[in-house]
């Protein structure tokens, strides 16, 4: 084997050992201060956006945004979609994605905690959480999310709120 294609070869190899390790590290970051990604699965979405009924021109914003796969289907409908994630990688991703699709104007994401996101702004907030989150992130919601806002919850509930709505692990809560 020549040392030219030799090279190449380490080279390639070194290159996707630091990606995955990069992608391994924000992913086992992301489980200790937050949720892990896992994408939300088409057909949620579909089922989310009917809960919601969101209309073109209101305000949308998805809690652990991910890929952006969600802020983008939002931002496609028409509204004002915006989405937070604390993970970088997933943010960089995400922010990809959104140019990608072609949605940069009506899209936008934060690089943040969920936590520190003024809910006020919003007319529905998605949040796909772990159950041990859920309960704080109903305290914040109780306290910051305007009048009529429309909270929706996959796959697991708000644990004092009663849901409007119920289907499939979707719920739908109106503040």
């Amino acid at each position: 084997m020549s040392a030219p294609l030799l090279l190449f070869i380490q080279l390639v190899f070194l290159v996707t050992f630091a990606t995955f390790a990069v992608f391994a590290f924000f992913y086992f970051l992301s489980i200790i201060i937050g949720a892990p990604y896992v994408p939300t699965p088409q057909k949620y979405i579909d089922i989310m956006f009917e809960f919601a009924n969101l209309k073109k021109g209101e305000s949308f914003m998805d809690l652990g945004c991910g890929d952006g796969r969600v802020v983008i289907a939002a931002a496609k409908i028409g509204a004002k979609a915006y989405g937070v994630e604390i993970n970088p990688f997933l943010y960089l991703l995400s922010k990809f994605n959104i140019q990608k699709n072609g949605v940069g104007k009506g899209a936008q994401v934060f690089l943040s905690n969920l936590y520190s996101v003024d809910f006020s702004k919003y007319d529905i907030i998605f949040v796909a959480g772990f159950m041990d989150m859920m309960g704080r992130i109903e305290e914040v919601f109780n306290k910051k999310v305007k009048k009529g806002t429309r909270v929706i919850c996959y796959p697991f509930p708000l644990p004092h709120k009663k849901a409007v709505k119920i289907k499939t692990g979707i719920y739908k809560y109106i503040y």
